[in-house]
């Protein structure tokens, strides 16, 4: 736009919001648009069961105290989902695909044999751990 000086012809400069308009399209004006509601509907249904549970939490004598947790992380996982959703296929929105930030074939090798040795490992000594230290914690007492 002539005339614009502000922070407004700065971002667009900047970001040229094209990746933006490309998502706006493909939430609103898509086929896809209704099937994508449901992730947002369901976000603000879980948050919305959150603030229940959290609500009954002190009466429920320390029954459920993970649900306030495992319903948060649905709520992270979904909006991951809805972002990588935007963007696909791009890591830099209008500048770069994931095709494009790829490494060789032969680094991504190395690094799966690193991750199927190490992984397991890795979890393997978290089992182990878990099992030693379970149940040696006393309850929380105050003076």
């Amino acid at each position: 736009m002539k005339g614009d000086i502000g922070w407004g012809h700065y971002c667009r400069k900047f970001f040229k919001f094209n990746a933006a308009r490309r998502s706006a399209a493909l939430w609103l004006e898509s086929p896809l648009g209704f099937l994508l509601m449901a992730i947002p509907v369901t976000c603000f249904g879980l948050l919305a069961l959150c603030g229940v549970v959290l609500q009954k939490l002190p009466e429920a004598d320390g029954k459920g105290e993970w649900l306030p947790f495992a319903l948060a992380l649905l709520v992270f996982l979904l909006c991951f989902a809805a972002f990588g959703i935007s963007y696909y296929p791009y890591v830099v929105p209008g500048k770069l695909t994931i095709m494009d930030a790829l490494a060789d074939a032969n680094s991504l090798r190395f690094l799966l044999v690193g991750t199927v040795v190490v992984v397991p490992c890795i979890l393997a000594y978290t089992v182990m751990v878990y099992r030693i230290f379970a149940g040696k914690s006393e309850k929380l007492s105050y003076y």
